[in-house]
């Protein structure tokens, strides 16, 4: 996850770069899927529940679904969320 983070770098993060990506056609299929859960990481940290028992759990059942363990059969807790919030 994040190795350095304070409050100033994860409001830059939402306040930036999470629009910067958002409105670009830039990232595709399953890229797209990670960017996505990436952008809910984000708001775990701005909102400070990664400092609860539950968001590291949370943190930890998204992180299992990026990159190439992420298969089409495998609907990941950030996929449950996305959809419930419409993300």
């Amino acid at each position: 996850m994040f190795r350095y983070h304070s409050s100033g770098a994860v409001h830059a993060l939402k306040n930036k770069i999470l629009p910067l990506f958002s409105k670009s056609d830039i990232l595709k299929s399953k890229k797209f899927k990670d960017f996505k859960d990436w952008s809910i990481l984000i708001d775990i940290y701005y909102l400070g529940y990664h400092l609860l028992p539950e968001g590291k759990l949370l943190i930890n059942e998204i992180k299992k679904g990026w990159n190439n363990f992420r298969l089409p059969s495998n609907d990941t807790a950030a996929e449950q969320i996305r959809n419930k919030n419409n993300y």
